[in-house]
């Protein structure tokens, strides 16, 4: 075999590998080709995915706001605790036993006094109060 001979057939061979691969590409293609109605349910599926991960993310966002909003309240609940904690001992300092329950409600009756009426201000802050009404 000469040396154009060989030429020759390298490229013979190499021309039936290429169309072989043409070939099977074309088939597997041919076979996994979608319909247009699969591309239409397709294009819904991912419109109807866009849309949760956009409802997702809002319901996130409020859940991090409203966690801000709770730890606040507890926050403020604990402040308000500890305040009344030190202005109204529930235990005698001298004896450590604890004060009884007239001496607590006079206690709680003069703090409340110093506080102004919330109803004629705003009648919403009245009803959320924790103050008793008068």
């Amino acid at each position: 075999m000469n040396r154009t001979e060989l030429l020759i057939v390298t490229a013979i061979i190499l021309f039936v590998a290429f169309g072989l691969g043409w070939f099977a590409h074309w088939v597997v293609h041919r076979f996994t080709r979608i319909s247009a109605d699969q591309a239409t349910e397709l294009e819904r599926m991912a419109h109807d995915l866009h849309e949760a991960e956009e409802l997702r993310d809002q319901a996130v966002a409020f859940l991090d706001q409203r966690e801000a909003e709770l730890l606040a309240e507890l926050r403020a609940a604990r402040a308000d605790l500890a305040n009344l904690r030190t202005s109204m001992p529930l235990r005698d300092g001298a004896t450590g036993r604890m004060k009884p329950l007239k001496t607590l409600k006079k206690v709680w009756a003069e703090q409340t006094e110093m506080i102004p009426q919330t109803s004629k201000i705003c009648p919403v802050l009245a009803r959320n109060s924790a103050l008793p009404a008068r």
